[in-house]
């Protein structure tokens, strides 16, 4: 499990730890286990590091740092994402097999449009993205519902149209 409590923001060109926007953005999850996994060794190569730099460590406790403890930049991660991508496109011959440039922020839109295509219930999707209302869900993500709605037609569809279901429904008829 997993907690979500804080936030960052630039704030007159520093970065600053804060309570998230609204209660709701304060809230629980659980990680896929691998994910967790590597959580664990990461914190624990932290710690190695905490030990060896001894008082030059100036870390708070925060998952994301710099050499020395310190929080990281918070466009470190984009920029991170952006050159990971770039790096992996440029060992990609075929065109339609390269990643397309998206905002590392676009990564928790995946997941919930993701979530939905397996038919995850709309409150869980928007617990996890800490959304106050499952109609603010529903608003952001309304097209993905649609192609969702669009994939159970088609499944219905074909239920329909296979010989056995028609005759089934002349009898009815």
């Amino acid at each position: 499990m997993t907690n979500i409590n804080k936030s960052t923001a630039r704030v007159n060109g520093k970065t600053i730890v804060k309570e998230p926007k609204n209660k709701t953005s304060i809230r629980v999850i659980r990680l896929y286990k691998s994910v967790m996994d590597l959580i664990m060794f990461y914190k624990l190569e932290q710690h190695r590091l905490q030990v060896m730099l001894g008082d030059a460590w100036e870390g708070d406790g925060h998952l994301f740092i710099q050499w020395n403890g310190r929080l990281m930049n918070q466009s470190t991660p984009y920029h991170t994402f952006k050159d990971i991508i770039e790096k992996y496109n440029a060992t990609v011959d075929n065109e339609t097999d390269k990643l397309p440039s998206i905002r590392f922020h676009d990564l928790r839109h995946t997941s919930a449009t993701l979530l939905i295509a397996a038919n995850t219930d709309i409150k869980t999707v928007s617990a996890r993205l800490g959304h106050s209302q499952t109609s603010t869900t529903m608003n952001i993500y309304a097209h993905s519902y649609k192609k969702v709605d669009e994939i159970a037609s088609d499944t219905l569809g074909s239920i329909l149209d296979k010989p056995q279901a028609s005759q089934q429904a002349k009898k009815i008829k």
